[in-house]
């Protein structure tokens, strides 16, 4: 009976292990299934960002205001990157050719993305939000890190070249217009809206954006030297500057030696210049009056803009699509619809 008893023991035992084994497959599917951003496809994202270069100045900051400029537009779908769509304005034109996304790059890279990651069933929106992630993370030197989603997302057909500025702030958005375009989002606050400028502590803009008036004379002396160089790629961040063939001086002063030494890195730098009035764009510098303590302790201490410029990339990343779930697909080509 001892032996009986011991037999029907094992066997309930036998059954709970297969059940419970049964049960953590199917987690485990399910999970797959979901899709995830894996180290696999992390390291074919980084070679392919790091693969590229415009005209001798680094093409990772452009993916970051690609993705900017997709997402805070009507969700990330990859809109931005349609040149003809099944809706589009009533001449044809598509958000690519909208005043807001004049210098735009980094096209190619998207695509070369769901190329090598097609297996994955990876989106072209997808490659857009991967791209901005491992560009923050190597111009950052590896110390900005932040959480996407998994291969899923679906592609946008919809692009009208007058939404952009429906959305995007511009150049030079005063303060109180700056904090509603981001709010009207929910997700985002005024801190998101601080911490997401300082991503011009990289990258070019183009000499149409910028405006000057009011800052040291120094300084616009050095702009202007940049824009001759090259009216189309000025670079964002003062401590880039070489001067010019006078050595003129744009008076940028920054105590933190690493922080001077470490050209093209995404760091606390803009902060340091936002306080001197040596940002490009007005919608910059007002940063410097109306959210100072902010811009102080951001420029103080590293550590805490990295953690909240990452999570701020982090919920631009998730906005949704807003478009009809009914009128979005997988696109088979980026520029075009299927």
């Amino acid at each position: 009976m001892a032996k009986r008893d011991q037999k029907e023991a094992s066997l309930l035992v036998l059954v709970a292990m297969v059940v419970v084994m049964v049960v953590l497959a199917v987690q485990v599917k399910s999970v797959v299934a979901a899709g995830e951003y894996t180290e696999a496809m992390m390291k074919v994202v980084r070679e392919q960002v790091n693969a590229v270069n415009f005209t001798g100045n680094d093409a990772r900051p452009g993916l970051i205001r690609l993705m900017f400029h997709d997402c805070f537009v009507n969700g990330c779908d990859g809109s931005v990157l349609l040149m003809t769509s099944r809706e589009s304005s009533a001449d044809g034109t598509t958000e690519k050719d909208s005043g807001f996304n004049i210098g735009l790059r980094g096209f190619e890279v998207i695509d070369k993305i769901k190329e090598k990651l097609a297996d994955y069933k990876v989106t072209c929106t997808d490659a857009v939000i991967y791209a901005a992630r491992e560009a923050v993370y190597l111009l950052s030197n590896g110390k900005i890190a932040y959480n996407v989603d998994g291969p899923g997302r679906k592609d946008g057909v919809i692009s009208r070249s007058e939404d952009p500025e429906k959305y995007l702030p511009t150049p030079s958005s005063d303060f109180a217009v700056l904090v509603k375009k981001f709010t009207d989002k929910v997700v985002f606050t005024e801190k998101d809206v601080v911490a997401l400028s300082g991503a011009h502590a990289v990258g070019v803009a183009h000499s149409t954006t910028i405006n000057v008036t009011g800052t040291p004379e120094m300084y616009q002396t050095a702009v202007g030297w940049e824009t001759f160089k090259d009216p189309n790629a000025v670079k964002n961040n003062v401590r880039e500057y070489d001067g010019g063939p006078l050595k003129i001086s744009s008076g940028y002063k920054d105590d933190n030696k690493e922080r001077m030494a470490a050209k093209g890195v995404l760091d606390n730098s803009f902060y340091n210049a936002v306080l001197q009035k040596m940002a490009l764009f007005p919608s910059d510098r007002v940063l410097g009056v109306n959210a100072v303590t902010k811009v102080r302790e951001y420029m103080n201490n590293a550590g805490t803009w990295n953690n909240d410029f990452g999570s701020a990339m982090e919920k631009l990343s998730k906005l949704r699509a807003t478009s009809d779930p009914s009128k979005i697909e997988i696109r088979n080509v980026c520029s075009k619809t299927n």
